[in-house]
């Protein structure tokens, strides 16, 4: 019976739904990431749009990806400030290690996407993005398609 329960979960997959399209608190995105390795399950990114903290999904080991999804990078800031005041609202120090670990995450699990965040999408935040289509991922960082 265990053996069946092991089978079960790790033929489990995620498909991002809308509402987390649009991005959100990076830590929680973080740890859902960790939960989803750690059962095993398939996470499918097939939405339009995946923006913001939606990229992290692509840290996650079984990742695959529509080759239409268009997926829009930025670097970290603060959401509530930036609705507030339009200033980033994070310090230099702050802004330098999320950038260290977004970038260290990026590279890790997807081989030169760490490199491409850092020259490319770093240092936008707000409401401006570096964008890549699932097609343009898939043939340079060789993400499996859904």
């Amino acid at each position: 019976m265990g053996n069946w329960l092991i089978l079960a979960a790790t033929l489990a997959a995620f498909n991002v739904p809308q509402e987390r399209a649009k991005g959100g608190d990076t830590r929680e995105f973080t740890q859902h990431v960790k939960e989803l390795d750690a059962s095993g399950t398939q996470v499918k990114v097939l939405v339009t749009e995946c923006f913001s903290s939606c990229t992290f999904y692509l840290f996650a080991r079984n990742v695959c990806i529509a080759p239409m999804t268009r997926f829009h990078f930025h670097g970290p800031f603060d959401s509530a400030t930036f609705r507030r005041t339009g200033q980033r609202g994070l310090s230099a120090k702050a802004i330098n290690e999320t950038l260290l670990v977004m970038t260290r995450n990026y590279e890790t699990r997807v081989p030169g996407l760490g490199n491409w965040f850092a020259k490319n999408a770093a240092h936008l935040w707000g409401t401006r993005y570096a964008t890549l289509t699932g097609s343009q991922i898939h043939a340079r960082f060789n993400v499996p398609y859904c």
